[in-house]
């Protein structure tokens, strides 16, 4: 009896499982804000979400960010050694996580603050924080797993758009990978963003 208890509760999770992911995929046919799993609030004055595979150019505000270099070590490791930075410092997990990529692959991990009132920019330890400047990106919603291969294949779609306003935008800056969940949801079911930095064409960057 328990063992077949076991099993339709196995049975149940599983199906709970894919209408999630049937009703996430369904949502995914509009230009509607995405659903996601939501694990932790934005910081304060984030734009809403990108649907996915929609292209939008938005602006974020200024933000506090508590970042780690490549030296730190892998994604794994990067994340443990801010997650360790906030627990530290009492202060509150956010979404997105904030990665950005190189030739040589993760380049730069941040945590972002909820407001910028929060804690105090300057170095502790391996971890950078400072304020960074209000930013207007070319953003695509994504779904899955935050890999470079796909952060590679949406970053290219973005230039082709890029590509096709020549002379009303160009390039402002590192291109990033917001990553809206943490390690234990399902790659099926994460979302993210790929984004450029970018300017009007003519403009001074700042």
């Amino acid at each position: 009896m328990k063992m077949l208890n076991l099993v339709t509760v196995m049975v149940a999770t599983v199906a709970m499982a894919l209408l999630l992911v049937v009703n996430l995929m369904a949502s995914e046919t509009s230009d509607k804000a995405p659903r996601i799993v939501r694990e932790a609030s934005q910081p304060v004055g984030f734009p809403q979400l990108t649907p996915v595979g929609k292209i939008q150019v938005k602006t974020y505000p200024v933000v506090r960010s508590a970042s780690v270099s490549r030296n730190a070590g892998s994604q794994n490791s990067s994340f443990r050694t801010l997650f360790s930075h906030i627990k530290q410092n009492d202060i509150a997990m956010t979404s997105p996580v904030e990665m950005t990529y190189d030739e040589r692959g993760l380049a730069r991990m941040a945590f972002l603050y909820k407001s910028t009132r929060i804690g105090e920019v300057g170095k502790s330890g391996s971890v950078q924080v400072a304020d960074i400047r209000a930013t207007t990106v070319v953003s695509i919603g994504v779904r899955g797993s935050y890999t470079q291969e796909r952060f590679d294949e949406k970053k290219a779609v973005l230039e082709a758009w890029l590509a096709e306003r020549e002379g009303v935008w160009v390039v402002d800056g590192d291109s990033r990978y917001l990553a809206f969940n943490s390690p234990f949801v399902p790659g099926m079911m994460k979302y993210g963003e790929v984004q450029i930095p970018i300017r009007p064409a003519g403009q001074v960057s700042q």
